[in-house]
C-alpha cells in the first residue's frame, strides 16, 4: 500500500508565465497548516484531505486555503469530525469523483458552481448533513452512493442528474423523507438499492417511473424502509402535481413512445401493439419489477403493425414491464396485473 505523504505537490508547473494556473498532479493534506498553504488551482490527480494514520483526530476546521481550487481529478474529504463547512470550495468547477465521508459538514452549498458529469459520487457517514443542495449542477455519474447520513432529509440536490451509468444506492439515511430529487434521472445502467431508510414512506416520485419504465438495467431492491416503500410493488404512482421536480419520461432518452399495452390493468388477456418503421428481428419480453425475465412474448422477424397477445391469468398480481427490442429502437411499457 502506498502511504500518503504529508503534502505532495507533484509536477507543479515550474517557470509558468504570470497569470497561468498553478497545476499539481496530486495533493495529500493532513493538517490545517497544509490546507492553509495550498496554492494549486488545478489538481490533475487526487486531492485527498485525510488525517492519515490518525482518523478522527484531524485539526482541520476549515478549507479556506482551497479558495483558488477550480478543478480536481478526485476530491476526497474523509474523517474530519471538526470540519463543519465546505466554505473555501466556492470556485470549484469540476471534479472527476467526489467523496465526502465521516465529516461534521452541515451543507454542501459551497459546491454550487460544480457542474457536469462525475465518475463516483459518494456521500457517506456525515452525521450532521441535512441536504445535498449545492450538487444540482452534477448531470450524470457512474456510481452514486448516499449512505449513513443520519440527518439527511431529502436528495433534492441530485435533481440535476439525468443518468447514472452504474449503481444507485440510497441506504441507512434515518431522516430521509422522500426521493423526489431522483425523479428527473431517466436512466440507471446498474442496480438501484433503496433500503433501511427508517422514515422513507414516500418514494413514488423518485422510483415509480424507474420501476415501470424499463429504464433501470440492473436489479431494483426496495426494502426495510417505512411502510409504503418496502418493495417495488409497494411503490405507488405519484399523484399529479405532487412531485417537486418533473418526473422523467418512462422511456429511456431518445426512444420512441409508440408501444402500448392494454387493457391495463388486466386480470387476464392483454395485447401489445407497436408500429415498426422497418422490418427486422424483434424481441418482446415480459419482466418483473426487479427487471427479471418472466416470459419471452415474441422473438423473430416482424414488420409493420406488430400485435402480440399476452395471457396474464397465471401471473402474480403486481407491476410488470413489457420490453420491445427492434432495430434502432428499444421501448418499455408498464403492465399492472390485478385480481
Amino acid at each position: 500500500m502506498v502511504r500518503p505523504l504529508p503534502l505532495v505537490l507533484l509536477a507543479a508547473l515550474v517557470g509558468a508565465p504570470s497569470g497561468a494556473a498553478q497545476v499539481c498532479e496530486s495533493a495529500y493534506l493532513k493538517t490545517q497548516q497544509e490546507v492553509d498553504q495550498f496554492d494549486c488551482e488545478v489538481v490533475t490527480g487526487w486531492l485527498s484531505i485525510y488525517p492519515g494514520l490518525s482518523p478522527g483526530q484531524s485539526d482541520i476546521t476549515n478549507l479556506d486555503g482551497l479558495s483558488e481550487l477550480r478543478s480536481a481529478g478526485v476530491l476526497s474529504i474523509t474523517d474530519h469530525r471538526d470540519l463543519e463547512s465546505l466554505a473555501g470550495l466556492e470556485a470549484l468547477e469540476s471534479v472527476g469523483s467526489l467523496y465526502l465521508r465521516s465529516t461534521a459538514v452541515r451543507s454542501v452549498e459551497a459546491l454550487a458552481v460544480l457542474a457536469g458529469p462525475l465518475e463516483d459520487l459518494v456521500v457517506q457517514d456525515n452525521d450532521f448533513l441535512m441536504s445535498l443542495d449545492g450538487l444540482q449542477g452534477v448531470t450524470a455519474a457512474r456510481h452514486v452512493t448516499v449512505r449513513n447520513n443520519d440527518r439527511l432529509e431529502d436528495v433534492d440536490g441530485l435533481s440535476g442528474m439525468e443518468q447514472v451509468h452504474g449503481k444507485l444506492w440510497v441506504l441507512n439515511n434515518d431522516a430521509l423523507a422522500d426521493l423526489d430529487g431522483l425523479a428527473p434521472s431517466s436512466y440507471v445502467g446498474g442496480e438501484v438499492v433503496v433500503a433501511a431508510n427508517d422514515a422513507l414512506s414516500d418514494c413514488g416520485c423518485g422510483l415509480y417511473g424507474k420501476i415501470t419504465g424499463g429504464t433501470v438495467f440492473g436489479e431494483i431492491r426496495v426494502e426495510d424502509n417505512a411502510p409504503g416503500c418496502n418493495s417495488p410493488a409497494d411503490v405507488a404512482a405519484p399523484a399529479p402535481g405532487s412531485c417537486r421536480f418533473a418526473v422523467a419520461a418512462e422511456d429511456a432518452p431518445g426512444l420512441d413512445g409508440a408501444l402500448t399495452v392494454g387493457p391495463n390493468p388486466t386480470a387476464g388477456a392483454a395485447t401489445l401493439r407497436a408500429g415498426l418503421e422497418a422490418p427486422g428481428l424483434v424481441r418482446v419480453t415480459l419482466r418483473d419489477a426487479l427487471g427479471r425475465l418472466v416470459r419471452v412474448l415474441h422473438d423473430g422477424p416482424a414488420a409493420g403493425a406488430l400485435e402480440v397477445g399476452l395471457d396474464a391469468s397465471a401471473l402474480a398480481p403486481g407491476v410488470y414491464v413489457v420490453r420491445l427490442e427492434a432495430p434502432g429502437r428499444v421501448e418499455a411499457a408498464p403492465l399492472t396485473v390485478a385480481r
